[in-house]
Parts: C-alpha cells; sequence; structure tokens
C-alpha cells in the first residue's frame, strides 16, 4: 500500500462498546487518516538510527520530548518484531514479519479542531507505528472521553 489518506469510523471497530453506539456525537465520528509510505526493514532501522541522532529538547518531560521518546520506542519494536530470528527462536513456518505502515490522524486544523476535546493532544499530534496502534489509541482516548462526560 502506498502512502495516502483513509477514513476510520470509531463506531464501526471490532472492539466497539456500547457506550460508543449509544453517543450521538461519537457515532458519526469520522477521522481522517494519513498513511505513510511502507518501510523496508533496512529503511526503519535508518529511521531509528536517525530518530536516536536527534537531540531531545531541553525539557524532556515537553511535549515533543514524550512524542520522541515514545518514537523511538516503538521505531525499536517494531524493528525486534521484523527482524529475523535465529532458527531456534522460530516457531514452525514463522515467516519474518514485514514492517507496517506509520499512520497519524491528518493534521488540518478542521479536524484537529473537532476532535480536541474528544482525543487526547498527543494522539492527535503523534505519528503511530501502525493504523492499528493508532486506531487503538483513538478507542481508548474516546472510552476515556465518554468516562468524563
Amino acid at each position: 500500500m502506498n502512502s495516502g489518506r483513509t477514513i476510520y469510523r470509531p463506531d464501526t471497530h471490532p472492539k466497539n462498546s456500547k457506550a460508543i453506539s449509544a453517543n450521538p456525537a461519537i457515532q458519526d465520528l469520522t477521522i481522517a487518516i494519513e498513511v505513510m509510505p511502507v518501510l523496508t526493514l533496512a529503511q526503519l532501522r535508518a529511521e531509528y538510527e536517525a530518530a536516536l541522532r536527534q537531540p531531545l529538547p531541553l525539557h524532556a518531560n515537553s511535549d515533543e520530548g514524550r512524542d520522541q521518546t515514545m518514537w523511538k520506542h516503538a521505531l525499536s519494536t517494531e524493528i525486534s518484531r521484523c527482524s529475523p530470528k535465529p532458527a531456534y527462536m522460530r516457531r514452525k513456518l514463522e515467516h519474518p514479519s514485514c514492517p507496517t505502515q506509520h499512520a497519524k490522524i491528518d493534521p488540518t486544523p478542521e479536524q484537529l479542531k473537532r476532535l480536541e476535546g474528544i482525543l487526547n493532544p498527543d494522539t492527535l499530534r503523534r505519528t503511530f507505528i501502525s493504523i492499528p496502534a493508532l486506531m487503538a489509541q483513538i478507542q481508548f482516548d474516546i472510552g476515556d472521553y465518554l468516562k468524563r462526560v
């Protein structure tokens, strides 16, 4: 799959709760997602090396610092998942995994304003290692939002 955009509807998620289906504000919510091109394992490793060379901001607890730390951790986990394992560690018929497409919420101002009170600011700003990881975070944030309202 190439880079592009797709739409995610939280009310159609397989792990959708009754609370989401019952809430009219969430029920018809559509979220535009920006999807990056698929990387090879070598490109993923190069991206991780570049992320390691990038210095953390002076305040590591800032939004940017947290985003960088989470991104480095996600890249490291994805590299471990996709790296070929020695024969003794492989299960029978197990094939090496391929890197997933990175995804983030489309940062158009209208969408960000619409989702501002529903989703966590980190979710609105961050790039996620995969589409399922982004969808899971959106579901978590919506569940948290529904508890607050």
